[in-house]
This record gives structure tokens, sequence and C-alpha cells, in this order.
């Protein structure tokens, strides 16, 4: 189970090609099963890397790989792809429309979890390629039914996320790998202005938003060092902004959530677990120092974001992969939502524990793991909100 997006107390989540609905109140659904692609051997490959069965066969090798995401875009109005395939619910995700295909050289993912945002009315999806093609963010104006291309770089490898800012009307993106290619900027009349970039500082997987800043995890698995950083919005119309480096972890913080508490303002992270060797890495760095365990952490406004609390911490699978030199495996994370009716929501992937699961944390809880001065120790155990789901995890 890949949980994609939350809402009112309702999960959106995808299982191989089936897309689902959790509700603590109501239990689980299983709505529907996304179409498959025209053309025999386009299905067939299609349901080997995407389908619970075709899924596990590999996983039991490489380890289990996300291929799917789904975002909740307005009421009963759904967005989601798997792989390279993009498709629009209507009707909360019981049928679905084939809307738009990705650039055949994106991973089996098709797109990262921030790739995709509304502003102003309209719906915004940055492409994951992973070849030479242009780095392009796409637009449509009618609630994904239809998309054109909004805007491309040719100086950038790929955008890693489009948001749009919670506390403004800003459109923001950023982009990655190499050192030339990261930057994190605006997008203004059609145009990504990047406020800081050319270096891996500036290379994040997904950006998270506060009155007073944005965060990110530096994203280079071969740095020695993986600092969080955070720009303070007074910075943003220096000429050359420098970011404040208020924690660090000993994975890539991927994934970020933000959320308001009782007058304080937190910022919730996950270091992944990554395998393989970074291709862009430079040549006196190409190395993995990333550990097997996945973290949760997470600071508060309270004391300026500076003392950063483990809430849980998992560790990544063992496949055969790890034994046999040669063999690939797959990274693991913990996909993060926040919902005002459930709290912070955990979602461990490809973990010895808690795999594919969604964990709930109250944000209460979490703003007393986090206060300054907390002695308490990190969270092990969080409340689930999966019950009859366990046998659709893929």
């Amino acid at each position: 189970m890949h949980l994609g997006d939350a809402r009112n107390g309702t999960l959106y989540c995808t299982s191989g090609l089936n897309s689902v609905v959790l509700n603590p109140a109501t239990g689980t659904e299983v709505r529907s099963r996304f179409p498959d692609p025209p053309g025999v051997s386009k299905c067939a490959r299609f349901r080997a890397l995407h389908s619970t069965v075709g899924k596990s066969i590999l996983s039991s090798v490489t380890g289990r790989y996300q291929s799917s995401n789904v975002w909740a875009l307005s009421e009963g109005s759904l967005l989601a792809n798997v792989g390279p395939r993009v498709y629009r619910s209507a009707d909360g995700g019981r049928s679905w429309a084939h809307v738009l295909d990705l650039p055949a050289s994106s991973p089996p993912k098709g797109l990262l979890p921030s790739s995709v945002c509304r502003h102003d009315g309209d719906v915004y999806l940055a492409e994951y390629a992973l070849s030479d093609e242009p780095g392009r963010i796409r637009v449509s104006d009618d609630d994904g039914r239809t998309w054109s291309v909004f805007l491309e770089r040719d100086d950038v490898r790929h955008f890693h996320g489009v948001y749009a800012d919670p506390y403004g009307e800003t459109l923001w993106a950023n982009t990655g790998d190499a050192d030339d290619e990261s930057s994190l900027g605006i997008v203004t009349d059609g145009e990504y202005e990047p406020l800081g970039s050319g270096s891996q500082a500036w290379r994040g997987v997904q950006l998270g938003f506060t009155p007073e800043a944005v965060f990110w995890g530096k994203d280079a698995s071969f740095a020695a060092e993986k600092p969080i950083y955070k720009l303070p919005r007074e910075r943003l119309s220096d000429s050359n902004p420098d970011p404040d480096v208020v924690g660090t972890t000993d994975g890539v913080l991927f994934y970020v959530e933000t959320f308001e508490y009782a007058g304080d303002h937190y910022v919730v992270g996950s270091a992944s677990s990554q395998t393989g060797i970074d291709s862009t890495a430079p040549s006196d760095r190409r190395r993995n120092t990333c550990p097997r365990e996945v973290r949760v952490v997470a600071a508060s406004s309270a004391d300026g974001y500076e003392s950063w609390h483990e809430l849980c911490s998992v560790e990544r699978r063992r496949t055969l992969g790890d034994a046999l030199p040669g063999i690939p495996t797959t990274d693991a994370h913990a996909f993060l939502r926040v919902d005002s009716e459930l709290g912070l929501l955990v979602n461990p992937y490809n973990t010895s524990t808690h795999d594919g699961r969604v964990l709930r944390m109250p944000l209460s809880r979490v703003a007393e793991v986090v206060a300054p001065g907390s002695t308490s120790a990190p969270l092990r155990r969080f409340s689930s909100i999966q019950n009859a789901a366990r046998r659709f995890l893929s």
C-alpha cells in the first residue's frame, strides 16, 4: 500500500493497479483498477511491472519498488500515475480516464509525490524524466482533463517538484541533479527563476513551507553529511541568498510536511535509505553513505527549528540483492502526509517492519515530542489505521 494523499479524514492510496481509499470510520475500499494501455505487448509489460503479482516476484529479489502516486485535486477529483501513464478520476477513484503519457525515460515510479500541485485554479505537473530532454512542467486549466507544456528548461536534468506556497501567492519549483542543474526558485509569467543554484546545497527532493522559511534536505547519497536547510523568507530578495543549516541526517531527507499546532509551526521530514550509486556523483565520491534505517524527524518554530527529534525509525528490508553482487536493490522510504483530522501519517515502504502500512500520530503528540527541552524517547509505535487492507499490500 502506498499513501498518496489525505483529505478530511480520508486517505487516497494505490496498491498495485488498484485505487484504494482508507477511512478509519468506514474501513478500506478498493474502488477500481487503473486501465491498461492499448496493445498486447504494452499491456503485458504494464501488468508485469505494476500489478501486485508482477511486483511481488521482482520485490523478492530487489525489494519493493514504488510505481504509482495519487493526488486529491478537489472534492471527488483525483489525479494519479502508474508508471508513465497519468489518469484522472472525477468520482473519487471509482473510475479512471487516461489523460497523459510521461516521457519514456521516466523511472518506474513515473513521478515524485511532490510533482503535482494546484495553484490559482490550475493544476501543475513536474515531469521526472531521466534522459537528456528538457526539464518540463505541464499545466491543466480544466482540472486535469487536458495538459499543455507550461515551461521547459534545457539547463536542468529534471524538476523535483512544483509547489503552491501555502503562505503566499507564489508558485515554487526545484530542480536537480548535478551541481549546475540544482536549484530552487519561483515561477513567474511562465518562467522559472532560480533563487539559489550551482551546488548540491540547492539539490532537494521536496520543499516544505512555513510562514518564516522554506525547508529541504540535501539530496546527495554520496555526501558525508546531509544537511537540513532553512531559507528565511526575508532573504528571498537577496541576489545570492544563503540558506541556514539547522540539522543533519544520515540519510537523504526526501519528503517534507509542515503543519501548525497551538501557535507553533512544525516541519516533519523522512530520511530515506537509498541504494546504489548516484550517476551524477563526482568521480572522487562515487559511493553511497546512506544507512539501512529510514528515519522520521521533526522540529518546531519554538526554538527556530534548531532541534530535530526522531519520531520513529525502521530498517530497509533485506533481499536477495543484498547478498548477491550485481543484483540491484531498491530504496526504502517513509511517505508523509498531514491531515487535519488524522494527524501525522507515515507510510513506511520497502521496510522490514510496518511495510506498506499507514501509521498515524496525533499532532498533539508530535508537539509533545518536539517541544524544547523534551526528554521524550523516539516513538517506535504509531497507531495504525489499516485493518483489512493488509491483504492488498504491494
